[in-house]
C-alpha cells in the first residue's frame, strides 16, 4: 500500500491504496521526465561518476489501484501506474535502461544516444514485472522489478492509455515543455534545481505555469547502474499537490 495526497491545498490528507499482486502485467509508458545529470548512489562503497537520469512511469492496462481513504472509506478505482527511475548510460549494451530499450525495439545493440529516442516512446507498449517489498512503516508496497517486450499481436489490440502522457526534456524552452513541466510532480521539478547541469535547463527553480486541463501533454514532433524503484518517498508525496491528472 501507498500513501498519496487526497486534497489540493496545503492541509493534504492520506490515501492508502492497495498493493498490487506480483504479477507481469501488459502496460504503456505514459510518462518521460528528463532530471539532468544527477548523482548516482554509491555502490559498494564506490563512488560512481554523475550520470543523466530520467524518471519512467508505467500505466498497467487494464488494472484499477484500489484502496480507503483517511476515514476508511473506498477510494474510486484509478488506472493503476508504477514508477521506476533509471541513469542512462548512451551506448551500453548491459543494464537496465539497455533492457527498457531492447524490450522497446529489439532491433537495438545498444542505448540510443539521442534524448529524442526516448521521448518519443511515451506511449509505447511494454510488459511490466511488479514485485513488492515492506518499506520502512511496515506497509507491502510495489516496486517494477524489469521489463520485457511484447508481441505484435498484443501490441496491435492494447487499448489507448487512460492516463494523461507526459514527455520532459529539461534542455528545451518549448511551450510544450512549459506544460510538461507543469505536469510534473513537485518534487520532481525541484530535483531540477540539485542537477549538475541545472544551468543549462530553462525551467530549473521556475514557477509552473497554470493549466486549463485542455493543453496538450505530450510534445507534438519533438517526439544510464543501480536504480531506485522510482516511487515518491512518504515526504516526496507529501510535498505533491493533488490533481486528478496526476497518476500515482
Amino acid at each position: 500500500m501507498s500513501m498519496i495526497p487526497m486534497t489540493r491545498n496545503s492541509s493534504l490528507k492520506k490515501a492508502v491504496y492497495n498493493a498490487l499482486e506480483d504479477d507481469t502485467y501488459e502496460a504503456r509508458i505514459v510518462r518521460f521526465i528528463g532530471l539532468g545529470v544527477q548523482e548516482q548512489p554509491e555502490w559498494n562503497g564506490e563512488k560512481k561518476d554523475p550520470a543523466f537520469k530520467c524518471a519512467i512511469q508505467f500505466e498497467l492496462i487494464g488494472i484499477d489501484a484500489t484502496g480507503t481513504d483517511s476515514e476508511g472509506k473506498a477510494l474510486d478505482p484509478r488506472p493503476a501506474c508504477q514508477f521506476k527511475d533509471y541513469f542512462l548510460f548512451p551506448g551500453a549494451k548491459r543494464g537496465g535502461v539497455f533492457d527498457l530499450c531492447k524490450a522497446i525495439d529489439p532491433t537495438l545493440e545498444k542505448v540510443p544516444n539521442d534524448l529524442n529516442w526516448f521521448l518519443d516512446k511515451v506511449g509505447a507498449p511494454i510488459m511490466v514485472s511488479v514485485s513488492h517489498y515492506v518499506n520502512k512503516e511496515g506497509r507491502k508496497v510495489n516496486k517494477v522489478t524489469g521489463v520485457s517486450g511484447m508481441s505484435a499481436r498484443a501490441r496491435n489490440t492494447l487499448p489507448a492509455a487512460q492516463t494523461d502522457l507526459v514527455g520532459f526534456d529539461p534542455y528545451k524552452d518549448t511551450p510544450e515543455m512549459g506544460v510538461a513541466y507543469a505536469k510534473m510532480f513537485k518534487f520532481q521539478r525541484d530535483m531540477l534545481t540539485e542537477a549538475h547541469d541545472s544551468k543549462n535547463m530553462p525551467f530549473a527553480g521556475t514557477e509552473a505555469q497554470k493549466l486549463d486541463g485542455n493543453a496538450p501533454s505530450k510534445p507534438a514532433a519533438q517526439p544510464a547502474a543501480p536504480q531506485s524503484t522510482g516511487t515518491p518517498t512518504a515526504q516526496q508525496q507529501a510535498d505533491m499537490p493533488f490533481d486528478d491528472d496526476i497518476p500515482f
